[in-house]
């Protein structure tokens, strides 16, 4: 699935980003986003930076389903 079916914009897909669960400590593997370890280190460098690279951005359009389930998806799994 493309990353633009699930998100209008990359602004959006940034915020669901930074949404995402990616803490180890707080949270059982079955909860994190997969691919946790790329999406953390998203988040650290945009908080950092303010924006990702365009490398990263890649990366992180390639993930936009998995970072979409987790952040939506999970609220119902509670």
């Amino acid at each position: 699935m493309k990353w633009n079916e699930v998100y209008n914009n990359e602004t959006e897909l940034i915020e669901d980003m930074l949404k995402a669960k990616t803490d180890e400590s707080k949270y059982r593997l079955g909860i994190l986003v997969k691919g946790y370890e790329y999406i953390g280190g998203f988040q650290r460098y945009y908080k950092k930076n303010g924006k990702l690279t365009p490398k990263q951005m890649t990366q992180l359009k390639r993930l936009a389903y998995e970072v979409y389930k987790n952040v939506h998806w999970q609220a119902y799994q509670k």
